[in-house]
């Protein structure tokens, strides 16, 4: 998919967002494998989402994830070129063994990334309070620091 051609799909995505809570997970899909450098796990992907809704819609914006939902948005994702996966094993702290679960990727980070930083204003309204949640801790450790 060239640039230009991903660009509109994102901001049709974008538009059509609050329409379903299909459209919705596919947007914060979308924003959240940019912030975490295009991969996550499906299971990172529904805690991030949280708080990134929370983070920038609030408490009481923050919905409960319906897994099969989003795997109908990550599913739709991939149908349009944006989104690959592969199933991997993956550890986890609390299981004796591997689970298989899906690895999310995103086709094309850099202008998935630019066209975000472009047209979505809740990406940058994200990144900035990321940021100023940052600042207050390098704050506090500098003062622990001194």
């Amino acid at each position: 998919m060239g640039s230009e051609s991903l660009r509109e799909t994102i901001r049709k995505i974008l538009v059509d967002e609050e329409t379903s809570e299909k459209g919705k997970l596919m947007a914060c899909t979308l924003r959240v494998l940019s912030l975490y450098n295009g991969v996550l796990w499906f299971r990172e992907i529904v805690n991030e989402i949280k708080s990134f809704i929370l983070t920038v819609e609030g408490e009481e914006k923050c919905m409960k994830i319906n897994h099969k939902v989003l795997n109908d948005a990550i599913e739709e994702l991939k149908r349009l070129g944006i989104v690959g996966y592969t199933i991997r094993l993956r550890s986890l702290f609390n299981m004796s063994r591997p689970v298989e679960e899906p690895l999310v990727r995103l086709v094309d980070l850099p202008s998935t990334l630019n066209t975000l930083m472009m047209i979505d204003e809740k990406f940058r309204r994200y990144i900035v309070e990321r940021e100023k949640a940052l600042e207050s801790i390098r704050k506090v450790r500098k003062f622990e620091d001194e």
